[in-house]
């Protein structure tokens, strides 16, 4: 009877173990898939297929970083397009964002972003990661040449000293509204940071006039 009861304590620790651990990676807070229900409601599932057929590394986890800073991605340069035209290499205006109010808690994040005559905000915006690594999801509203619309961008890197290395970055049109000078709803673009570092910057603003066209429109 002592071995049986000994045996029930062990097995009785085990399990208590195992749901410590599961708790402190955050995993009872995901879906299947990595990430949070917040995330997947506002990523359509083809939609976030397409980024990663693309070449978009997506971070999974409940325990990202903490990101609150403003941060420069230059050279911005284009890695792959579903858009005809389109071609690797591609160069871009500097994207510049700012990631605030980061709540580990519902992990949500704000963003706002420059890129070119581009600039906008998150309509709504939640982060996943482990460890230094991460990655942020958003709908923006944004403006571009005096029209606006609502673009999906999701930010990938590592967070290290200073910045962040491996900047990685998906734009995706959800509603152009008909305005011929964005890129088509449902066409994106997956952009990196070209020289590996993202530094931490003072400023959403520029020291020079950015005049390569900005991530979302048709240029």
């Amino acid at each position: 009877m002592k071995t049986k009861n000994l045996l029930l304590f062990l097995v009785i620790i085990a399990i208590s173990f195992g749901a410590c651990k599961k708790d402190d990676k955050g995993s009872d807070l995901l879906d299947e898939n990595g990430l949070t229900p917040a995330i997947n409601n506002i990523v359509p599932d083809e939609i976030l297929q397409e980024m990663k057929t693309l070449g978009m590394p997506i971070n999974t986890g409940a325990l990202p970083p903490s990101l609150v800073n403003t941060y420069l991605a230059s050279p911005f340069i284009l890695k792959a397009s579903n858009r005809s035209g389109d071609y690797a290499g591609q160069s871009f205006s500097d994207y510049r964002v700012t990631l605030s109010n980061q709540n580990n808690t519902n992990l949500s994040i704000s963003l706002s972003y420059v890129n070119g005559p581009e600039n906008g905000s998150g309509i709504g915006a939640f982060i996943s990661g482990d460890g230094n690594t991460f990655s942020v999801f958003a709908k923006v509203a944004s403006t571009y040449n005096g029209t606006n619309a609502d673009l999906l961008m999701v930010i990938s890197g590592t967070l290290v000293d200073g910045g962040i290395n491996n900047f990685y970055y998906a734009n995706f049109m959800l509603e152009n509204y008909g305005n011929p000078g964005w890129i088509a709803n449902g066409e994106g673009r997956i952009i990196y940071d070209s020289d590996g570092f993202s530094p931490i910057v003072t400023s959403m603003k520029s020291i020079e006039e950015n005049t390569k066209g900005s991530s979302a429109g048709t240029k």
